[in-house]
């Protein structure tokens, strides 16, 4: 589905095995403070990953962001080694470039 014009939605691939829930929920909270409902997140979607992993599943150590309209990855823990919330500097930057992309403010 396409998301309602101004709002994205976003897909969050992180390993279940490696207690990566919390970063996955300060994200989150990160995201609703800073642009309410116009950003939706989905996460360990099955559909979403048969085309974006090339096992189509979670893959251990990763916490990758796509954007799903048109799969496009926006943060890849995999490719950089630390979390996009490590801290708030990295955090506060990745968003201000979410918002310039997709013109959410």
């Amino acid at each position: 589905p396409q998301p309602p014009e101004g709002c994205i939605y976003l897909h969050v691939e992180y390993c279940e095995i490696c207690n990566y829930l919390p970063q996955f929920d300060k994200l989150q909270r990160a995201l609703q403070q800073r642009f309410g409902n116009r950003v939706a997140l989905f996460v360990n979607d099955p559909e979403v990953l048969e085309v974006t992993t090339p096992e189509g599943t979670w893959r251990h150590g990763s916490f990758e962001i796509t954007e799903v309209g048109t799969m496009t990855n926006l943060y890849t823990k995999l490719g950089s080694g630390i979390f996009v919330t490590e801290t708030d500097k990295i955090c506060k930057g990745w968003m201000d470039d979410l918002s310039k992309k997709y013109g959410l403010e």
